[in-house]
């Protein structure tokens, strides 16, 4: 057979039967008027059908493209208030920068010391200035304040309070030693204290705490 079940046709009413009105003919076949009207149903319902569909179809995706326009437009603002952002703070870690560079260390500069590290002995803040880029010096701190937190076993630190003691021990985040009067400290926060960049050789005299291993 040509068509299966569920498949849809289309037969065109040519006219109406002889045989009583009874039936109807459709491509010139006579079928049966009770049976057409009951399971027939008009080709304009399916044109109105597809139509509607397409309409439905049509604001769906009408909906779908302005709310794609509407993320695009988001999308676009926030990509200018994160570029505007990152320039804002380029702006102020820049300026934060020439401050301490300028500044003394009680108005938040960098220390003589730190300065002459990173500098030199003898150079003035203007030849600074004209030598260096910004991305030079923000490296030369970068490499300061690593050099600052990678502590080792006979580094001389010092702590915020002013105390100077030589690493024996390390713990995570935190630094143990000896001061130079024999009192101990213990568990010391990394971050409260800075190198003086003085070093002891304390690894033999540590090994001879536990005697000689043979």
């Amino acid at each position: 057979m040509k068509y299966k079940k569920g498949d849809k046709i289309i037969l065109e009413i040519t006219g109406a039967g002889t045989l009583t009105d009874k039936c109807y003919l459709l491509d010139n076949l006579a079928i049966s008027q009770n049976w057409v009207d009951d399971n027939a149903q008009p080709l304009s319902d399916y044109i109105e059908d597809s139509a509607y569909e397409a309409k439905r179809e049509i604001k769906k995706l009408k909906a779908e493209n302005n709310e794609l326009k509407r993320d695009l437009k988001d999308l676009s603002s926030k990509s200018e208030l994160n570029i505007e952002a990152a320039r804002s703070f380029a702006h102020y870690d820049a300026w934060g920068l020439a401050s301490r560079i300028v500044l003394d260390e009680k108005s938040g500069g960098f220390s003589g010391e730190d300065y002459v590290k990173m500098f030199g002995s003898g150079i003035s803040t203007e030849t600074v200035f004209k030598k260096y880029s910004y991305e030079d010096v923000a490296d030369l701190v970068e490499k300061l304040e690593k050099e600052r937190t990678e502590f080792e076993r006979g580094d001389v630190v010092k702590t915020r309070r002013g105390s100077e003691f030589v690493v024996t021990f390390i713990s995570g985040d935190c630094l143990s030693g000896m001061a130079e009067n024999g009192q101990c400290y213990t568990g010391i926060p990394k971050l409260q204290c800075v190198k003086t960049g003085r070093h002891v050789e304390v690894n033999d005299l540590l090994k001879k705490i536990g005697g000689e291993k043979k």
